[in-house]
């Protein structure tokens, strides 16, 4: 697998430089020539976007939407090759190959590039939000827009937030309060805040690749995960789990993003269709999330998956003692943003 990834990496590679129109060749007379002169304006410019979600999820749809909206603004000035299923790596593997400019976009969960940008620890806070309405009003705020231009440190420029929803846990057990989490081995992302939240509570999170989650659910190495609905549906996770449950105890929105250099290559005109473009989309992508839930719930039902609805009384224990870690989110993220980014989630209720 790890060899077919370098191919299809290294394909893509070629095929960029190709359309870029960069690389020498030879005139008549034997001299070098410089191919861009020739291809500037004939190749068109290729966007390959590597994710880690399948086919079937609304943030790849959304994406063959962008594709087609994107090609068909541009009159074929632009081309969008899409690659999911981890089929280029982890979402570490990708913002590592953005960076180099070896892939154009990436559109993972957004912990997954705290790595890259601290600031983004901030949306790492649990129980934050109660509802998708409030997150909308304060991810498409300024203070959003600050957090997606805090990956131009690491050569990045994040585009827009998508939606990818509350995450849930998964187990093969019923959970109720925080007695049934100890010493439960649970997956989380390479995240030092989610680590810490799921230790306060007494479990015992590891981090894992999310390419390698099934197969270690199936082989009883975890007990338990924690994921959104649609990812819960879209890997199969409930094959290897037979609960969910309703903790909704963080919001985790998808983060497209790009390499900054390339995006400040383009031209105004193609810069903007592609925003308007994206804005268009995640607009859609929201939509279709908001009529999915009940859907997956059910799919997951039909499966054999119960689902675990908390009481109030019982979230209410979930998030007791949780002033250590919203400390931790200060410490990291920085107190600037945090007390931004917490006063807009308060006005937003």
């Amino acid at each position: 697998m790890k060899k077919m990834k370098r191919k299809i990496l290294c394909g893509i590679l070629c095929a960029g430089l190709i359309a870029s129109g960069t690389g020498c060749s030879k005139t008549d007379d034997g001299s070098s020539s410089d191919s861009s002169e020739k291809n500037s304006a004939e190749e068109p410019i290729v966007i390959t976007i590597g994710v880690s979600i399948s086919e079937d999820q609304t943030g790849y749809l959304a994406l063959e939407r962008l594709k087609e909206i994107v090609e068909e603004e541009s009159g074929g000035a632009m081309e969008v090759e899409i690659y999911g299923n981890s089929v280029l790596g982890g979402d570490t593997d990708i913002a590592d190959a953005v960076i180099q400019g070896n892939v154009t976009m990436g559109m993972p969960t957004v912990s997954s590039l705290a790595t890259y940008a601290k600031e983004l620890n901030v949306l790492d806070s649990p129980f934050l939000f109660s509802s998708t309405d409030q997150v909308y009003e304060v991810l498409d705020s300024e203070v959003g827009q600050t957090l997606l231009d805090s990956l131009n440190a690491a050569g990045l420029q994040g585009l827009s937030f998508w939606e990818n929803g509350f995450r849930y846990l998964t187990a093969n057990k019923e959970i109720h309060s925080v007695d049934d989490l100890k010493n439960l081995k649970i997956r989380v992302m390479e995240n030092e805040i989610h680590l810490a939240f799921w230790k306060a509570l007494g479990a015992n999170p590891s981090p894992l690749s999310y390419s390698e989650l099934y197969t270690a659910l199936q082989q009883g190495s975890f007990d338990a995960e924690e994921n959104t609905l649609s990812n819960i549906q879209g890997q199969k996770f409930y094959e290897v789990q037979s609960y969910v449950i309703g903790t909704k105890h963080l919001y985790s929105p998808y983060c497209l993003y790009t390499n900054q250099e390339f995006w400040e290559s383009l031209s105004e005109e193609n810069r903007q269709i592609l925003t308007e473009a994206i804005a268009a989309c995640r607009d859609e992508q929201r939509e279709m999330c908001a009529e999915e839930e009940e859907t997956i719930l059910q799919s997951l039902a039909d499966e054999g998956c119960t689902y675990v609805e908390l009481t109030e009384g019982e979230l209410t224990e979930f998030k007791q003692g949780l002033d250590e870690i919203y400390a931790q989110v200060v410490e990291i993220a920085g107190e600037e943003i945090s007390n931004e980014f917490f006063a807009a989630a308060e006005a937003a209720k």
